[in-house]
């Protein structure tokens, strides 16, 4: 109903070069699978791989649902099957991208900080100076050092 949201966490592995499912069982996105359930996304041909088939197996032993999907329309036709019409994509920058160039994308969220992570930082889809066309900033907030960006598509 209105109002309802539903917390899946969908690992979008099918983004990957690799496409292993190499997400480790001893994770916490794994052991929670009792109380948040998690979807790790694959290809239609992960199957087919001799070394994925014992991956497969323990995964879904251990509470995760595997989900085949060719693309990236393919998985949020699946996921709009189980009443799913929005979802919070949080991921690298190669996760982001994907969806931005598939033009799925209707809101973007970003945090900008002063602090660096890493010896060059943690690469972004996008800047407040590169933001795909359509967009417009829709709110601006800081927070102590730290800023957040908030755009919309075709206001």
């Amino acid at each position: 109903g209105a109002g309802k949201t539903t917390l899946l966490r969908v690992l979008a592995g099918l983004l990957r070069a690799d496409r292993r499912l190499d997400l480790p069982l001893s994770s916490k996105l794994v052991k929670s699978t009792g109380t948040v359930p998690a979807v790790a996304v694959t290809d239609p041909f992960c199957e087919t791989h001799p070394a994925n088939e014992e991956r497969l197996r323990a995964l879904m032993s251990a509470g995760v649902e595997v989900l085949q999907a060719a693309n990236l329309n393919d998985l949020l036709a699946n996921l709009a099957t189980r009443g799913i019409s929005s979802l919070m994509v949080e991921g690298g920058a190669h996760v982001a991208r994907s969806f931005l160039s598939a033009g799925l994308v209707d809101r973007l969220v970003l945090a900008q900080s002063e602090l660096v992570v890493g010896a060059d930082g943690i690469e972004s889809p996008a800047t407040p100076s590169d933001i795909p066309a359509g967009f417009q900033c829709v709110r601006q907030e800081r927070f102590g050092a730290d800023r957040s960006f908030e755009y919309e598509r075709g206001l």
